[in-house]
This record gives structure tokens, C-alpha cells and sequence, in this order.
């Protein structure tokens, strides 16, 4: 056992002298012989062998040798001829603008007949304020005649509709259909139309006022075309009548 194992006991307190089978053996330690370094040089020596013959021998003697292959070039291929040029179309031959000779004997034109003279004053000559017959005609360079005629009727126009304040009463319900959409998701809308009747009280015209929406519209107008109303009387006669009439789209 070492000084320094003893040492070591003793600072951990044993101080009994220490027994023989505490004694540490040491460990025998074997050197390299020669056997040894020869096995190493031989190693080493066939390495530096195969290294220098790898550098000595010639490429192409282990095959490692490349070889490019270039591919031969095609030829060109030959330029396809030009198709051949159309021919020019032949110059247009400029048009003749000089005007046409005037004829030496030209043709008198038929004119218009006038109208035959007749005697009297344009309509629109005189007032009419006046009582007495005056003729009608185109001139006064002709004989009068002995019986004067009658200025031509014009045609009456027809009387214009009498505005009403009020609808006249219905012969017929007005009751135009709301539009199932509008039903479904309970859209209200109002119409107002000018309704035109006649002297028997049909309705002749609808013109709508204020729209409600396109449908809406629709319905007024269906409803009012078969509707019949009862006559307008004016001075005991009964004549045509325009009035207003309002639909309220609502849902009870």
C-alpha cells in the first residue's frame, strides 16, 4: 500500500496500522514490442504503395478515360419558294364627271291646274262678328254669282271630357287583385289614376297619377278596364267625364 493511501486513511481517522489484504497490487503495465511496431510500419508502408501507384498509373488504364459524343449537325433545311405574286387588276378608268349638253329644245313641264276661280273673300279674312252671308272664294276678279254658297262645314270635334271632383257611382265593383308577392310579405302600395269614361260611362283611357310599383300598376289598370260607370248628365245631356280614382293596397 502507497504512503499516500495511508495518508488518506489516516486523515479519515483509522489510526490501527493497516492489514496486509488492504494492500493495493499493482497493476503490471506491458510495453509495445517489437512485434507490435512491425505490424504498424507494414500498415503504413502499404498504404504509401497504394497511394503512390494511384498517382502513377495513367488514367486511361483504369477506364476513367471521357469521351464526348457530339451529334453531327442537320443540314439546313432548303428555303420554300415564295407563292407568286397576284397580278395588279388593271387601272380603274376614271368615270366621266363632265354634265350632259343641255337640250337645244327642251320640254315645257306640265304645270299644276289651279284651282277654278271662285268669287269671294278667304276664310280667314274676315271677323265674325259680323250677321250677314259674305261669300267664300279665292278671288274677286270674277263675276259673283247669283246665288252665294255657303261656306264648307268644318267637322266638330268632339266634346272634351268634364272634370269631376268625385268618381260617378260604379255599375260594376272596382276591385283590382293584389299581388300575391306583395301578399306574402305584406307590401301596402297606393294608386292613383285619371280615368276617362265616355257618354255611356265606359271606361276609354287610364293614365296612372301616382305609381304604386309596377304590379300594383297592373292590377289598377286590369280592374279599371271592365269597369262601367254610371253617365255623366250636363244640361240633361250625358257627355264624357274625367275624374280620379284612388286604390289603397293594404292588408286588414
Amino acid at each position: 500500500m502507497s504512503a499516500l493511501a495511508v495518508q488518506r486513511i489516516r486523515r479519515k481517522g483509522v489510526l490501527a496500522p493497516v492489514a496486509r489484504d488492504l494492500l493495493l497490487v499493482p497493476v503490471p503495465q506491458r510495453h509495445a514490442g517489437k512485434r507490435e511496431v512491425l505490424i504498424v510500419l507494414a500498415v503504413f508502408a502499404g498504404l504509401a504503395v497504394f497511394f503512390t501507384g494511384s498517382l502513377l498509373v495513367p488514367r486511361s488504364a483504369l477506364g476513367d478515360e471521357t469521351v464526348s459524343v457530339q451529334d453531327e449537325p442537320k443540314p439546313p433545311e432548303p428555303a420554300k419558294p415564295l407563292p407568286p405574286r397576284p397580278p395588279e387588276p388593271p387601272p380603274e378608268t376614271p368615270k366621266d364627271m363632265t354634265p350632259p349638253p343641255a337640250d337645244p329644245n327642251p320640254q315645257p313641264q306640265a304645270s299644276p291646274d289651279p284651282p277654278p276661280p271662285q268669287f269671294g273673300l278667304p276664310d280667314g279674312s274676315f271677323a265674325d262678328n259680323g250677321s250677314f252671308a259674305v261669300a267664300t272664294g279665292n278671288t274677286v276678279m270674277k263675276t259673283p254669282e247669283a246665288v252665294v254658297k255657303p261656306p264648307p262645314v268644318a267637322k266638330s270635334l268632339p266634346p272634351a271630357p268634364a272634370p269631376l271632383t268625385r268618381p260617378p257611382d260604379e255599375l260594376t265593383p272596382v276591385v283590382p287583385a293584389y299581388p300575391a308577392w306583395a301578399e306574402e310579405q305584406g307590401v301596402t302600395a297606393v294608386v292613383v289614376a285619371q280615368v276617362i269614361i265616355d257618354a255611356s260611362g265606359t271606361v276609354t283611357d287610364v293614365v296612372i297619377v301616382r305609381s304604386g310599383g309596377k304590379d300594383f300598376d297592373r292590377a289598377a289598370r286590369a280592374a279599371l278596364a271592365t269597369a262601367k260607370y254610371r253617365p255623366y248628365i250636363k244640361d240633361g245631356k250625358a257627355v264624357p267625364a274625367v275624374f280620379e280614382r284612388r286604390f289603397d293596397f293594404r292588408l286588414d
